[in-house]
């Protein structure tokens, strides 16, 4: 049986007392929240994943906080619905503790926490999402952090896009061939020789000119 951390214990009750003392007793959405949070302490892992996938479709930032604490669960399941929960979510206050994720042991939780972070669109996870789309093992989780990079847009992203249209996996080097398409206009497909030969040529000049004029959503931070 797993054993939660009195840390997270802590956060979670200080989490419930909060709601309920900004939404007040009369608001049956927060008393759900509340009533949500409540659960994650539960010692059965069964109930925690259920909980943190009911915060995640309530869409509440309110929730942010409890979710970022559930990414450090015991249980490797309730760690993914966390990550899953945040990207529906949408707060920009979750990108730093999603781009720890990317570093978990278990695939699915890399896998949920680079979905998430593609959700919430700040350029902030763009450096940690190159990373994994051409560092990490599995092929899923490269392919989702591709899928992110996508998302996100930024054109910072275009070199580590390049190296992944030549990805072993096939599923990965499609990926990245249509995020260049979006990014660049280009039409190259998935041949990594030819989008090698536009990043010599063109590439290089694109990413630093759209760098030097800012061309980015501004981060959670920034904005």
């Amino acid at each position: 049986m797993a054993v939660m951390g009195r840390g997270c214990a802590w956060a979670i009750g200080s989490f419930v007392l909060g709601v309920l003392a900004l939404g007040g007793l009369g608001c049956s959405h927060d008393r759900a929240i509340a009533k949500a949070a409540v659960k994650l302490q539960n010692p059965d892992a069964a109930v925690r994943r259920a909980a943190v996938v009911a915060l995640g479709e309530m869409r509440d930032p309110k929730a942010t906080r409890v979710l970022v604490e559930m990414l450090n669960d015991p249980d490797t399941v309730v760690r993914a619905n966390a990550a899953a929960a945040l990207g529906k979510v949408g707060d920009g206050s979750a990108v730093p503790a999603l781009q720890k994720a990317l570093a978990d042991k278990k695939h699915w939780v890399r896998w949920d926490a680079a979905r998430a972070l593609g959700l919430i669109g700040d350029k902030a996870g763009v450096p940690d999402l190159t990373r994994v789309a051409t560092q990490d093992a599995n092929a899923n989780v490269r392919r989702a952090a591709v899928e992110a990079l996508a998302a996100i847009g930024d054109k910072s992203a275009i070199a580590a896009l390049v190296k992944a249209v030549g990805d072993n996996d096939g599923s990965v080097a499609y990926a990245a061939s249509r995020a260049l398409e979006a990014l660049t206009g280009k039409s190259l497909g998935a041949n990594p020789l030819q989008w090698r030969e536009w990043w010599g040529k063109e590439g290089k000049n694109l990413a630093a000119t759209a760098d030097a004029k800012g061309d980015s959503e501004p981060t959670a931070e920034e904005k």
